[in-house]
């Protein structure tokens, strides 16, 4: 659904919007503490924390991939994600960043697929993603369920959870849960000061319009491949054309003309 007055949408934005919450955490100093939260083990170094863009094309036209904060510490590698709305493909698709990221860090030409990076998948999840715990841990595991290979890691965190055993995460939970509420704590108060700034600044403000377009873009583009992927397949199946485009409208909710229109587009742009 678009809104009639994105200006007014993007300054009453909190932390819990994806676009909001990379431009905050672009911060190394208020990144690292996040992610001392979270992994107090890894020890990172703040000033060792390089954040870039990731030009992730192809993934973002084959499956609508978006990384919200992808970094590299030196040895560690990161992708950072909020999650708001749950999704019954969410480990999958942690999965397939995992991959993606393992398949960065190998160069064409060369027979060696040692990882550089340690990798981390960390998604933050405004929902029971763990079936009440705080944080689940993933990796591989040989079958006496030792760690046998550490360097690929996938992180659930769910915000919702009661559990106390990580008071600085359980604070920060709490916050992306329900950003009005403002806990008694000054890494709580900095990344809220950190969206008031980004709120009233107009080079944000155009960024935030173009990445919507480009969030809406993505989205059309994959949703007419996967409708001219079915109509291909009903028509094999023996549809007649009415009866395919009647089944796909079922099946996406959306209009028969707008599928029409979608099944134009994509054999135009053949």
């Amino acid at each position: 659904m678009i809104n009639k007055n994105p200006r007014e949408e993007y300054r009453n934005l909190t932390i819990r919007n994806s676009f909001m919450f990379n431009a905050v955490f672009s911060d190394h100093r208020l990144l690292a503490e996040l992610l001392a939260r979270i992994l107090p083990q890894e020890h990172l170094d703040p000033n060792g924390i390089i954040i870039r863009e990731k030009d992730d094309k192809q993934y973002i036209q084959a499956r609508g991939v978006r990384y919200d904060v992808y970094l590299s510490s030196g040895t560690h590698l990161f992708d950072v994600e909020l999650q708001i709305e749950q999704d019954r493909f969410l480990f999958d698709r942690a999965v397939y960043n995992a991959s993606a990221m393992i398949q960065s860090q190998v160069h064409p030409g060369t027979d060696s697929y040692e990882l550089t990076f340690k990798t981390y998948v960390i998604f933050i999840c405004a929902f029971d993603v763990n079936r009440g715990r705080r944080l689940r841990h993933f990796t591989f595991k040989d079958d006496e369920g030792k760690n046998s290979f550490d360097k690929v890691n996938i992180i659930m965190i769910g915000c919702v959870s009661k559990e106390n055993d990580n008071e600085q995460l359980k604070t920060f939970a709490d916050y992306i849960m329900d950003p009005a509420k403002m806990p008694d704590d000054p890494f709580i108060r900095e990344i809220e000061h950190g969206v008031e700034l980004k709120r009233k600044d107009p080079e944000s403000e155009k960024s935030y319009m173009d990445w919507m377009y480009e969030r809406m873009k993505a989205v059309r583009e994959t949703r007419i491949r996967d409708v001219q992927t079915m109509y291909e397949i009903l028509m094999e199946d023996g549809y007649t054309h009415e009866k395919a485009v009647s089944r796909i409208s079922g099946k996406f909710e959306i209009t028969p003309a707008a599928i029409e229109k979608m099944l134009a587009e994509s054999e135009d742009n053949r």
